[in-house]
């Protein structure tokens, strides 16, 4: 998204971001107050201010710039990647949902009941005129005496097929001259419907293929219709017989499809390759037949369709198995502008984060937001100008002043002003950043959400498909026909087996999802299968289907049940389906042979279809979450110039309710292991989704999770789905949950102590009323408060500071500034004690000095520091010595009472000397535990390098010479 953005059209509609920069508006202002204050004063104090200042104000306004920039790129790319999510998501169901109905209407119509039937219709079977072969109108009630039961026949088959595939609102055949001969909706009252001479029709009487169409069609009144049509042809002589048509329950599909997309304040259209609306998921507010613009990148870019203007993402079909739809069609989400960023409130997700968990995130944004990360070391950088000018204010400020004192120091009213205006701005910035972190990381938990929503809709559908298929092919009369002529036999005649094997293979060439088919008898015995020359997978002619699958298919209660059986390959699930093939019974239609589904005969074997489980998760997992070839690494370094998230790689799986991995969208995870950390699964409700940010193996990582709940009639909130699968106690296929994962970043080293000093900085804000007389006192990074004191009690001004978790302090009057750790020099680093390197000191642009830099955690506690980039150098100097302290983060500068400081509880005579730590700010002062510094005793510890440190500015040459 490195096109610019439209930003006089989104900016009015994105209220926190109007908010913040009235803030930094006014901040920006006060600034420059403070700078024409100081240039007008005449002393040299208030001109060595200036540049401070100027340099203050300028850096607040390059951060200003890109703080709000970068929210407004961060909101509109989360508004355009959800309305491109979901505008995939929907052609991607629906494509593949279209793909089961071509193969469908190509089995369907070499079904052998209907071919016989259309065949004895063709024939004049019955009256002996082979010349009359029309079918008169049965609507009209024209049918001949032997014909009426056939017609009833025909029908009986199709409501049968329709009670499995319940995607169909209709079946319907039709003959040669387009006349309606049988279809599964009751026609009892229906209009007599003339003959079909569409062009459809015409094609698929011409077409070995199946033909799709889409609109009015007079077999089918009233509204569109997606149709899929083939022709039959005679089992004998193969003349074509007529046509058979699957009508899609098309509304349902596309409202189901929609349901599961984005909010209510958008729209979901199907359009054709002109932008013509198919459908709408809301026909009050763009109805089908409008046409409206498309917009297929990712870039913004509104659009004005009928006066309004809209965020638009339209999305074109990607093939599956080779098939990409009706062509042109395409599905396209269209959100107004005026309430597209509306969506975007949500509950807090930083809130809900442990700290230490919020702090590294925002420690590693880097790799996971590059401009969240640009924009906190940026106010980092505007921090530490602040607190260098409250520490010069504070070290200028007359320490004999006492309250009430008469003729102030005008220089001395504007470092106070400087201070809490430092405050302010460290709060306003703090929220905006917060803001855009919060954008950043919803807008990635977003897509887990929505990645897992697809998901387990693209794994329910295609179990919807399976039971379906298992259950249908379990009424083939060939396959019937086989166990009936060869019950009792130990094995099928040469005739009989090629037959099977035939229709089996012919099954497998249209249904590519099963890597084998299998028939066998009542006692389990395999008679035929598909693919019999690929040696090594199960159900191979002669082997026997497992005992127990044998016993739940035999005791299955209808044809409308099936069960699942799931199989062990080398420690990985294989599924197989199994349906239930019976005898006529008694007394049942024996018309042709074939008995329907509601027949309950006794069962004479089964079907069995080995799902090939592993590749076809494996697919639809790839196709929704694509591999990633850059690293989390790589991904952080873009283009300086685009706002947008980087391409973290993301893994996506199937697995068990226990955590087992069934499916893997890409390698290097062992199939059947878990992932370490990942709980929640268990506990997942039927349909629920979650995202969350979690430490998983040593990251930080975002992690989605869903459930199912199940596909029209197999919905978990409906009984119906349970009692057809009651026998199906092993399909730990419907069990299963989709999860995805996305690392953002290592777990931070001092992600900890961040969190810490955050709370830290949280308690002094609270303190900051109760011990001040200002309105701004202690703010995270800054804090200049002024305490009231009583008469004779001299002021102390403390400049205090990180290491670890620990606050800490020294006269202001010690310090000269501070200087971002990431400037210093490995130079003389471990040869000197407790030495970093070396830091050039630089002033009106040039260097003026170097000094040593000492890490000041290893002097304190034993143990080296952890350098981040909220790492600073501290310069002290004490008794003519300057040296640099390595320190984790600023802090504030105090004025505070002289009695607010009190010994040190840990000193004793014998260390009286030598402690670094002499004094604590009391308890009574409102203020947590600050530990202040000894300036002279630190001098004295780092006796070893105290030559090195005097002579460093004279030295300067040298040392860069070293440096370099």
């Amino acid at each position: 998204m490195a096109t610019s953005l439209p930003t006089d059209l989104i900016l009015p509609h994105l209220r926190e971001l109007n908010r913040n920069a009235a803030d930094l508006r006014e901040i920006r202002l006060m600034w420059r107050l403070i700078e024409a204050s100081a240039r007008m004063q005449a002393s040299q104090q208030g001109q060595a201010l200036v540049s401070m200042l100027t340099d203050t104000r300028q850096g607040l306004e390059q951060l200003e710039q890109g703080l709000l920039q970068s929210q407004l790129a961060q909101s509109a790319q989360e508004a355009m990647a959800q309305l491109g999510m979901q505008s995939a998501h929907a052609i991607d169901l629906l494509v593949r949902s279209l793909y089961e109905r071509t193969a469908d209407v190509g089995f369907l119509a070499a079904d052998t009941v209907l071919c016989e039937a259309m065949a004895r219709l063709d024939d004049g079977d019955g009256d002996g005129d082979g010349d009359d072969c029309s079918l008169p109108d049965m609507a009209a009630g024209g049918l001949r005496a032997w014909q009426a039961p056939l017609q009833a026949h025909l029908q009986a088959h199709l409501q049968s097929y329709r009670a499995k595939y319940t995607v169909y609102d209709d079946i319907l055949l039709l003959d040669t001259q387009g006349q309606v001969c049988a279809r599964a909706q009751a026609q009892a009252g229906r209009k007599p419907l003339p003959p079909c001479a569409e062009a459809w029709f015409q094609q698929s009487l011409q077409q070995a293929g199946h033909v799709s169409h889409f609109g009015a069609s007079c077999v089918l009144p009233g509204a569109d219709r997606l149709i899929y049509a083939q022709r039959l042809l005679h089992p004998r002589t193969m003349a074509v017989l007529g046509v058979l048509c699957l009508s899609f329950d098309f509304a349902a599909e596309m409202q189901a499809i929609f349901a599961s997309g984005g909010p209510r304040a958008q729209v979901g259209l199907l359009l054709d390759d002109g932008g013509l609306v198919i459908a709408s998921s809301d026909a009050h507010w763009i109805a089908p037949g409008s046409r409206v613009p498309m917009h297929h990148g990712d870039a913004v870019q509104p659009l004005i369709h009928a006066g309004r203007t809209y965020l638009v993402r339209t999305a074109r079909a990607l093939p599956y198995q080779g098939y990409a739809g009706p062509q042109g069609w395409q599905t396209q989400v269209m959100a107004p502008l005026d309430l597209a960023f509306a969506a975007q409130q949500r509950p807090q997700v930083l809130q809900a984060l442990e700290p230490a968990i919020a702090e590294g995130l925002m420690a590693q944004a880097r790799g996971f937001c590059p401009p969240l990360h640009a924009m906190a070391r940026a106010a980092d950088d505007i921090r530490r100008v602040v607190w260098n000018g409250q520490v010069l204010a504070a070290s200028q400020a007359p320490e004999s002043t006492v309250q009430g004192a008469a003729h102030p120091d005008p220089l001395q009213a504007v470092l106070e002003q400087m201070g809490e205006t430092g405050d302010l701005t460290h709060a306003v910035f703090t929220r905006a950043i917060h803001g855009l972190h919060e954008t950043a990381l919803s807008t990635r938990l977003q897509e887990h959400s929505t990645l897992n929503r697809l998901l387990m809709d693209l794994l329910e559908r295609n179990l919807y498909e399976r039971a379906n298929d298992c259950r249908w092919w379990a009424l083939t009369p060939g396959l019937q026909k086989v166990l009936e002529d060869n019950s009792g036999c130990l094995a099928l005649s040469v005739q009989a087996h090629d037959s099977a094997q035939r229709l089996l293979e012919q099954l497998n060439a249209l249904y590519t999802v099963y890597a084998r088919i299998a028939l066998y008898d009542a006692q389990g015995l395999v008679l035929a299968c598909s693919h019999e020359d690929q040696a090594g997978l199960p159900l191979a002619p002669g082997t026997r289907v497992q005992a127990s699958a044998l016993q739940a298919t035999v005791l299955l209660r209808d044809a409308q049940a099936y069960h699942v059986q799931e199989m062990d390959d080398g420690g990985l699930p294989v599924h197989v389906y199994h349906a239930a093939l019976r005898a006529p019974s008694p007394g049942s239609e024996q018309a042709h042979g074939h008995a329907h589904g509601g027949d309950q005969g006794p069962v004479i074997g089964g079907i069995a279809l080995l799902f090939h489980t592993r590749r076809e998760l494996q697919a639809m997992l790839q196709a929704a979450a694509p591999e990633q070839a850059a690293t989390a690494e790589q991904a952080a370094a873009t283009d300086p110039e685009d706002s947008g998230l980087p391409r973290l790689p993301m893994e996506a799986f199937y697995v068990a309710r226990d955590g087992r991995i069934v499916a893997a969208s890409h390698g290097g995870r062992p199939l059947g292991s878990c992932i370490a950390g990942v709980a929640g699964l268990a506990s997942l409700a039927d349909g629920e989704v979650r995202s969350s940010i979690e430490e998983i193996e040593g990251h930080y990582c975002i992690v989605g999770m869903a459930a199912g709940r199940g596909y029209r009639e197999f919905r978990l909130d409906q009984g119906a789905a349970r009692d057809a699968k009651e026998s199906a106690t092993d399909d730990t296929l419907a069990g299963l949950v989709s999860l995805s994962l996305q690392r953002l970043g290592p777990v931070h080293a001092d992600a900890r102590n961040r969190a810490l000093r955050l709370a830290s900085a949280t308690r002094l804000d609270g303190a900051r009323p109760a011990t001040h007389g200002h309105g701004h006192g202690y703010g995270h990074g800054h804090g200049h408060g002024r305490a009231v004191h009583g008469s004779g009690d001299a002021p102390v001004e403390l400049a205090s500071f990180y290491v670890g978790a620990s606050l800490l302090a020294l006269r202001a009057g010690d310090v000269c500034e501070a200087l971002p750790a990431s400037a210093i020099s490995p130079v003389a680093a471990g040869r000197l004690p407790f030495c970093v390197g070396a830091l050039a000191r630089r002033s009106q642009g040039s260097v003026s000095g170097y000094v040593w830099v000492f890490d000041l955690a290893a002097l304190l506690q034993g143990q080296p520091g952890v350098v981040t980039e909220q790492s600073q150098v501290i310069v002290v100097q004490h008794g003519g010595l300057r040296v640099g302290l390595l320190v984790s983060a600023l802090q504030g500068v105090h004025r505070l009472p002289a009695s607010a400081l009190v010994d040190s509880p840990m000193l004793n005579a014998a260390d009286t000397a030598t402690a670094l730590v002499r004094k604590l700010v009391h308890a009574d002062s409102g203020l947590p535990l600050i530990q202040c510094l000894d300036p002279a005793a630190l001098m004295r510890r780092l006796q070893p390098s105290r030559v090195a440190a005097a002579n460093a500015d004279r030295n300067a040459v040298s040392v860069e010479r070293e440096a370099a």
